[in-house]
């Protein structure tokens, strides 16, 4: 009986609670870089919520825990500005609540752009590309209709949030291009390309989309204009939301921004928050021809339409 129990204890001290296990590269760097975006878990640079114990109560009332951990929302360190971008995107996602999705890229934007005691958020660092990618789609998803899918909808006025709301202008001049004014605007991030060689896009800042175009202004120039662009020709734009003082509008609840649209063509990048950084381009999903009837009789881009289970294989 000694014997035997000795043996037991050995078996048991081999198989130890805490360890290591060899994998491949792709195992591995699937584990370390999984987020909200890619699959059904918050990342492991949100693990802030399993320090403070938070982590079953988060599943259980997830608004209670993210308003708790905003607190009077005074001094937000970046860490805790990332981890309530993600898990607020996260529960926007479970919830299809757009005002989650709207303070996803409130904190995104902060995090990225914000003002802090501490030193800016390095280039390497994982955690900066995932922020810009929760603004981008945490914008395109806050302004997209209720009633028409991934048609986003930019206008000013005021939008809810989960600690306040956000007073929004748009600068309608922003809207006209070479003879049309944007009219529609279609969210590319809920796209996905197929029937191309090459995909062209740039990583960056701001909602990539389409726009459609209706003719705009009278006169020789606007008519010449419009007889070198088809009437239907999709243009890839980027949506950007510049937030005043986005700190203390969190601690307050009460932000004002603004947004912009830069058509792809002349603008690669734009200055926000007084710094001039590149913006999210997708110009690959918005291509110039190819376009067809939309049933509703509102012309729409031949790549928007969506994939079904009779897709054909890639390659096809």
């Amino acid at each position: 009986m000694g014997l035997l129990s000795l043996i037991l204890l050995a078996a048991c001290a081999c198989a130890t609670p805490v360890g290591v296990t060899h994998v491949d590269t792709q195992s591995m760097y699937r584990a370390i870089t999984a987020n909200v975006l890619s699959a059904d878990h918050p990342s492991s640079y949100s693990e802030l919520l399993a320090r403070l114990g938070l982590t079953k109560r988060f599943d259980e009332d997830p608004e209670v825990v993210l308003a708790a951990l905003r607190g009077p929302g005074e001094g937000l360190s970046r860490e805790y500005l990332f981890v309530l971008s993600e898990l607020s995107f996260y529960h926007a996602v479970r919830s299809q609540k757009p005002e989650y999705f709207l303070a996803a890229a409130v904190y995104a934007y902060a995090f990225v752009l914000g003002r802090t005691e501490e030193a800016p958020v390095a280039a390497v660092d994982p955690r900066f590309r995932l922020a810009a990618n929760l603004y981008n789609l945490g914008l395109a998803q806050a302004l997209e209709s209720r009633e028409e899918e991934a048609t986003v909808v930019i206008e000013p006025g005021s939008r809810p949030l989960p600690f306040g709301k956000m007073e929004i202008s748009v600068d309608d001049k922003m809207f006209l291009w070479s003879g049309y004014r944007m009219v529609r605007f279609i969210s590319l991030g809920e796209f996905k390309v197929r029937g191309f060689l090459n995909r062209y896009r740039q990583a960056g800042i701001g909602a990539p989309l389409a726009a459609e175009l209706a003719p705009a202004g009278e006169g020789p120039e606007a008519e010449e204009a419009r007889k070198r662009i088809p009437p239907r020709l999709k243009v890839p734009v980027t949506a950007v939301l510049q937030i005043e003082d986005v700190s203390a509008g969190i601690a307050t609840g009460d932000l004002k921004a603004r947004i912009q649209v830069y058509a792809a063509d002349p603008a690669r990048t734009a200055e926000i928050g007084g710094h001039r950084v590149p913006l999210e381009l997708e110009p690959t999903a918005a291509p110039p021809t190819g376009s067809r009837a939309h049933p509703s009789g509102t012309p729409r881009s031949a790549a928007f339409s969506r994939p079904s289970s009779h897709s054909s294989p890639r390659g096809c």
